[in-house]
């Protein structure tokens, strides 16, 4: 992204950016953790709501006291990390959550590009002429409005009063996507400035959101689906909590502890067991089966496709290529 579209910030006072000199119109908030920003809570909600900020507050003009108003344009675009499991509430309802792949498969390759890195020395300038063509390629994009023909077609999981503010989340997704394939993709005949979004669009949107939405529905946290899917491949097999960390590639020194919380979390779900614990002697867990049949609630990709289809729609090119690609990853 070029660096005058990011603003880059290790914290946030309460009235930061109540008090922000310029604007934040269509800018990216990076804040590099989320309890550098906690006190700024309230402001970074109402910027991402309602897309800026404006206060008043009392102060003297030509010696007299008066009511001034300061504003903040957006939108901004905010990005942060954690390693809670957890948000406040409001902030989880406003964002959109990607879980890092944990997995030792994924650690192993994450190694494996550091050292190519490392060996490869490439050359500064072959680094800066590749930015900037991405960063010609983001400021070519055009402002565009984007329509999706299939939105009503969408289940969307619905239990919850949240989903009023999840599902936008998700049509936001699958616009952004639209926008930045604008170049690839339909044009409404009647409006010229409107893309029409691609099933493809719809498809990434799911894989991005898809795990968060299945944790939303089932209560159950990264770490969690991550040790039920161990259990589930030897529901025979009584595990200690440090031999759960080692399947997992977890850390040795804080993973068995880790390991410990989320077992006691699915025995509390239903979805596990132990032993009385013994004071010197590791508890063994194993496998609960559950009576109940888990759904995301959260159209699949094909299934969207096929209700697409079946009212008069077609598939377009985006949307078989990305199939073709899809399947093979869903086959291993």
């Amino acid at each position: 992204v070029p660096s005058e579209w990011i603003v880059d910030v290790a914290g946030l006072s309460p009235q930061a950016l109540a008090y922000w000199q310029g604007d934040l119109k269509h800018k990216v908030l990076i804040i590099v953790e989320v309890v550098g920003a906690e006190r700024a809570d309230y402001n970074i909600r109402i910027l991402q709501s309602e897309g800026e900020i404006r206060i008043c507050y009392v102060t003297k003009v030509g010696g007299e006291l008066r009511t001034v108003e300061k504003r903040v344009a957006g939108p901004t675009a905010t990005i942060t990390t954690t390693t809670r499991t957890h948000l406040h509430p409001e902030n989880e309802t406003r964002l959109i959550e990607i879980f890092p792949d944990e997995s030792e498969e994924q650690t192993r390759r994450i190694n494996q590009s550091q050292a190519v890195q490392k060996a490869s020395h490439l050359n500064p300038e072959q680094v800066r002429v590749l930015q900037e063509l991405w960063h010609g390629a983001l400021k070519a994009l055009k402002h565009v409005q984007v329509k999706i023909p299939y939105a009503p077609l969408i289940e969307f999981p619905h239990k919850q009063v949240r989903a009023r503010r999840d599902f936008p989340k998700l049509l936001g997704l699958i616009e952004a996507l639209a926008i930045l394939h604008q170049y690839k993709r339909a044009r409404d005949p009647d409006q010229p400035d409107t893309v029409i979004a691609s099933l493809a669009d719809y498809a990434e949107a799911h894989r991005l959101m898809g795990s968060f939405f299945r944790q939303l529905n089932t209560g159950m946290g990264a770490s969690a689906s991550q040790v039920l899917g161990l259990l589930q491949k030897d529901p025979d097999k009584h595990w200690k909590p440090r031999q759960v960390a080692e399947a997992l590639g977890w850390s040795l020194e804080s993973g068995p502890k880790k390991a410990t919380r989320t077992l006691n979390r699915l025995i509390d779900m239903g979805r596990a067991d132990g032993d009385e614990p013994i004071k010197g002697k590791p508890t063994l867990y194993w496998h609960v089966e559950s009576t109940q049949k888990v759904d995301v609630g959260l159209t699949t990709p094909e299934d969207l496709a096929a209700r697409w289809v079946s009212t008069g729609g077609h598939l377009d090119t985006a949307w078989t290529n990305w199939l073709s690609m899809f399947k093979p990853q869903q086959e291993k």
